[in-house]
């Protein structure tokens, strides 16, 4: 005699944050609503984008973490001044649910802003309308590097960093942070490399710690960086104002990584957007962008 399938184990949500029901007009969508939105705009392995309603857009799964959302809400307290032509979404809500296997899926629920990704439109548009991008996004990073800077470079609150450079799943401070000195990033760098490139890559590990502390040393201080700034992750509104998006991986980083990581992201070099990140960076750093390149291509490519 067949029996029935047992019933799925039991799933949990918390509310990690929310606004207050005052200061947004309408309910915030719950986890149902969220999960059968069927306006998908972008789905990455393990992580989802999704708008819900007119107002709202939710970025959730297993790899998505409540820091993004932190970082977020701290980005835009920090550029309010520029607002409304360069716009950090406004973090509306972040929710957890527990489920099997100890899946906990993360939520981040943040105000809707409309615009089209700027790797989409960047070869049409007209060069007085790049530059007018390339200056809000100047006066963006200008602004953010002039937080007083911490004494350590991690993530907000003092917490490891969360980029594939390091290793944010190990709970030892020397592989993921956070750091007191930037010649203890580096050296957390070097370690990653070592220990993803084993064997195979043993001698050169031995030879890129004897030389990289040396190559990527910058000025020893750390500045707030969004650690992802490629044009995926800038929208240009109707009006001409941008909306600087996926805040996963900010942190405090030395001076040079919002440049290498920038760059890295050029992809297959199919135009000119390289020439215009110094423009918005102010500086540049080829030096450090060589070396985390190369370390990236050998270990994951």
């Amino acid at each position: 005699m067949s029996h029935p399938p047992p019933p799925p184990p039991p799933t949990r949500t918390r509310v990690l944050f929310s606004v207050p029901a005052d200061q947004f007009p309408t309910s915030l969508p719950l986890v149902d609503e969220i999960e059968s939105s069927l306006d998908i705009i972008k789905t990455l392995f393990d992580r989802r984008v999704v708008r819900v309603r007119e107002q709202f857009v939710v970025k959730y799964g297993p790899d998505v973490q409540p820091i993004e959302g932190e970082n977020m809400a701290f980005a835009r307290q920090h550029l309010k001044s520029l607002m409304p032509r360069v716009i950090v979404p406004r973090l509306l809500a972040i929710y957890q649910k527990y489920g099997p296997m100890s899946r906990t899926i993360t939520y981040i629920v943040a105000e809707y802003c409309p615009g089209r990704q700027l790797d989409k439109i960047w070869d049409k548009m007209p060069e007085s309308e790049r530059l007018d991008v390339i200056g809000l996004l100047h006066d963006a990073v200008k602004l953010v590097r002039s937080i007083p800077a911490p004494d350590y470079f991690g993530s907000l609150g003092k917490t490891k960093i969360n980029d594939e450079y390091f290793d944010p799943e190990d709970s030892r401070v020397a592989t993921s942070g956070p750091f007191n000195t930037e010649e203890e990033l580096i050296q957390a760098i070097i370690l990653r490399y070592k220990e993803v490139g084993g064997r195979r890559l043993a001698h050169k590990a031995n030879y890129y710690g004897h030389m990289l502390p040396q190559l990527l040393k910058g000025n020893g201080k750390s500045i707030f960086t969004h650690g992802d700034l490629q044009r995926k992750n800038i929208l240009v509104g109707p009006e001409g104002e941008i909306a600087i998006v996926d805040w996963a991986l900010s942190g405090f980083y030395p001076i040079w990584w919002e440049y290498a990581i920038s760059t890295i992201c050029c992809g297959l070099w199919k135009d000119d957007w390289y020439s215009y990140i110094p423009k918005f960076l102010s500086n540049e750093y080829p030096t450090q962008y060589l070396w985390l390149y190369t370390l990236r291509t050998e270990l994951w490519s």
